[in-house]
């Protein structure tokens, strides 16, 4: 559902040099080295307890002087004080 929705949103904004969108398990990405110059995930990373792995697939796939983009969902942190006054 979030590649489709990816996709529809290039549409609608008249991106036509988006690149390529895809879905891949980011442990092993259907990539070779160096095969982008942005690599981009958004509100994944959180979800693997390999996180190294992800980063490092990540580097591997971006060119030299590429940009990784990564965003991630806000953590917030609450103190057992601020919970006991729930």
């Amino acid at each position: 559902r979030s590649l489709a929705s990816m996709q529809r949103l290039t549409s609608q904004l008249g991106l036509t040099r988006i690149g390529q969108i895809c879905a891949a398990d980011f442990h092993d990405l259907p990539f070779n080295d160096a095969y982008f110059d942005i690599v981009f995930i958004a509100s994944a990373v959180h979800h693997t307890r390999r996180t190294e792995c992800v980063l490092r697939e990540m580097a591997r796939i971006t060119r030299p002087n590429g940009l990784i983009w990564l965003e991630n969902e806000p953590v917030v942190v609450w103190e057992a004080a601020n919970l006991m006054e729930a």
